[in-house]
């Protein structure tokens, strides 16, 4: 444990300056800050602040799919945009991180990790002119970043993309994160007061903004840690409570053994050993003792980390960089100095105390009454050991309500492949990609243990995406709700229960009438008193770029059960099913999902 948040919480990230590095907030209305930002408001922080070095954004980590003669693969890759390498200046193994000025030039480059420089491009440090196809185009290697110095965490592609100023509904499509490196005279309040002035001055002129209420500043270190610090806060706890039980047990030993050797311990003193020199001793005993133990169980540590940290990987930021060190096996062994002079030195110094006369006749009926020490130690391993039970029991009875929790979707039997359509005749020809996708249904469709198909380009716990909406009768430009774009049939295969009307059909394309499917959370924040069934909507964040500007407006032809699209601890939300076939420039990239019968899987 003493590893883990010694790697994650404790040691700083691995880049220059780290205390400089910033994560950019948004901050809504109410005053509560999220990390999402729009590349509108970013770029007037940008041009308009006092306090930052320099500034960048970054997309949502997503797969990019890497085109080779010998076939496909894809790898974690992000977008990045403005002053990203100069912002964390992490180390090159070769070629060189493009600037912001380069970036800005629009030119289809890349930057890759060493796994991936190592795996794929063969180590090869001559990185002229090389090239790898990525999502179907080409892109031009330009450099190698260093194993440890990647973000976000995980990460192999950096594809710089070009900034724009953008203004009106466009400040609310909050689709990246924003980081900083302050400058060396500037502090974090600081920074905040003068982002935020400039958030005033963005919702003064252009009111559409409704993420413009304030910046928050926060270390990027917090925020790449997030809610997984008071995790490990909380377990260190319980390794530490633990820690001191076993200081009590062990302390408890040694006033029994003390009372065994009182004879011993009289006789060392009469003969002229002092006090000191006994307690020196009796320490020294316990502290040999300690230091095997510590021996012994930084040992099983040891071997014990790499299972740990690969059930963990996906949870706890960082765990990459966790291993044994100097620095561990020294914090092992000094653990196990304290907890033995904290369960040592009590008893040898009573020990020593009662010296001569007084410890033989302690061994006497009377020895009862002098056993206050134990019995304080006995009564306080007791409470602290309830409480340690006691916590354990609510966690688990606390896990075992979470799991309990309906998902609203049956993930058991079913099979999910995903696929990208990176060729440039998918991005130019839609008709070729509604066929494509007609052709993985219906040979889907007739594998034998098949019994149903249904597409989607983001199914349950894969991500998702999200779209302000907008009502005929509502004025709420906060209004939002999940967007995705999903096939007949897909419902039916997760077995997620159609409440009301009717499912998407293959009839529902581009040139029908618009509709979508909601969920039944959406029908209870928009339409809790009325039949959601005939109401319309639209999602213009998601698809006015894809109809110039002009969004449709979507009748409300079914409600289907709420989801837990992020696991179980989740909330369902409003969520929207739009028909693949009348928006098939999303579907480039989507996912199959085959039922099996059941146990077949």
């Amino acid at each position: 444990m003493y590893s883990l948040v010694d790697r994650v919480l404790l040691r700083p990230m691995p880049f220059p300056e780290p205390n400089q590095l910033v994560a950019l907030h948004s901050v809504q209305e109410d005053g509560a800050a999220f990390p999402w930002v729009s590349m509108g408001n970013w770029y007037d922080w940008r041009e308009n602040n006092r306090t930052l070095e320099s500034t960048a954004l970054h997309s949502f980590v997503r797969d990019a799919t890497i085109s080779s003669g010998d076939g496909a693969f894809t790898v974690p890759g992000v977008t990045v945009l403005g002053a990203f390498f100069e912002t964390l200046r992490p180390p090159v193994l070769a070629g060189v991180t493009p600037s912001e000025t380069v970036s800005q030039e629009g030119g289809d480059i890349v930057v890759v990790s060493e796994s991936f420089w190592r795996r794929v491009l063969g180590a090869e440090t001559d990185l002229d002119g090389r090239t790898i196809v990525i999502d179907g185009r080409a892109r031009e290697v330009v450099g190698v970043l260093r194993s440890g110095y990647e973000h976000p965490e995980g990460v192999e592609l950096w594809m710089p993309q070009v900034y724009r100023p953008q203004t009106g509904g466009a400040r609310n499509n909050i689709n990246f994160l924003a980081i900083g490196r302050l400058s060396p005279e500037a502090s974090r309040d600081q920074a905040v007061a003068d982002l935020s002035t400039i958030a005033a001055g963005i919702r003064a002129r252009d009111p559409e903004g409704i993420y413009s209420w304030g910046v928050d500043v926060r270390p990027l270190q917090e925020t790449v840690v997030g809610e997984a610090g008071e995790y490990l806060v909380m377990l260190m706890g319980a390794v530490l409570v633990v820690l001191i039980v076993a200081c009590a047990n062990l302390a408890a030993l040694g006033f029994a053994r003390g009372a065994q050797r009182a004879g011993e311990v009289a006789t060392r003193l009469s003969i002229g050993a002092s006090r000191r020199r006994i307690v020196r001793q009796l320490l020294t005993e316990d502290l040999l003792l300690a230091c095997l133990g510590g021996i012994l169980g930084i040992g099983l540590a040891w071997l014990g980390t790499g299972a740990l940290m690969g059930q963990i990987r996906d949870v706890i930021p960082r765990v990459e960089s966790v291993g044994f060190d100097g620095r561990i096996l020294v914090a092992g062994l000094l653990i196990s100095l304290m907890a033995g002079t904290a369960a040592g030195l009590p008893p040898a110094m009573r020990a020593a105390k009662r010296g001569g006369t007084r410890l033989l006749t302690a061994m006497r009926p009377r020895r009862q009454s002098r056993a206050l020490p134990g019995a304080l130690l006995v009564g306080g391993e007791v409470a602290l050991t309830v409480l340690l039970l006691t916590g354990s029991g609510l966690l688990l009875m606390s896990l075992r309500a979470v799991m309990s929790r309906d998902l609203g979707f049956d993930p058991t039997s079913v099979l999910t492949v995903d696929v990208a359509l990176v060729s440039p005749e998918y991005s130019e020809d839609i008709d070729r990609v509604l066929a494509y996708w007609e052709s993985v249904r219906q040979e889907l469709a007739a594998a034998p243990r098949a019994q149903r198909v249904g597409l989607s380009n983001w199914i349950p716990t894969g991500g998702g995406g999200a779209s302000f909406i907008e009502l005929p009768d509502r004025d709420d430009r906060a209004a939002g709700a999940g967007w995705r774009i999903v096939s007949e049939d897909y419902f039916e295969t997760l077995r997620i229960p159609l409440l009301q009307g009717r499912d998407v059909s293959a009839d529902d394309r581009l040139g029908s009438e618009p509709v979508v499917v909601i969920n039944q959370a959406m029908a209870d924040e928009f339409w809790p008193s009325a039949d959601p069934i005939g109401q319309r909507v639209r999602a213009p964040s998601m698809e006015s770029y894809w109809f110039d500007g002009d969004t449709p407006w979507r009748t409300v032809v079914g409600v289907v059960g709420n989801i837990r699209h992020a696991g179980f601890e989740s909330e369902p939300r409003s969520e929207m099913y739009v028909p693949y076939r009348q928006m098939p420039w999303m579907a480039v990239a989507m996912a199959a999902v085959t039922r099996l019968p059941d146990g077949q899987a």
